[in-house]
């Protein structure tokens, strides 16, 4: 997975999306919680970078559920 910190943009925006499709397409086994998790960290570095985090819906459209970046 390597380090959200070496991420490109691209990628960084893309996992973020994975994320949350994931995260809103799971039930039980902890793996909506960890993606919970994920979500926060990769929110954290994209508004570190200045970048406006995208919107729930934007991100359930692009988003691959498991994707990369997706646990």
């Amino acid at each position: 997975m390597g380090k959200i910190t070496d991420k490109s943009n691209e990628d960084l925006l893309q996992h973020y999306a994975n994320c949350v499709k994931t995260y809103y397409g799971s039930h039980g086994h902890g793996k909506a919680q960890w993606n919970e998790v994920l979500i926060g960290h990769y929110e954290a570095e994209i508004e570190a970078r200045g970048l406006p985090v995208p919107e729930t819906k934007e991100s359930l459209e692009v988003g691959k559920f498991n994707g990369p970046g997706a646990v």
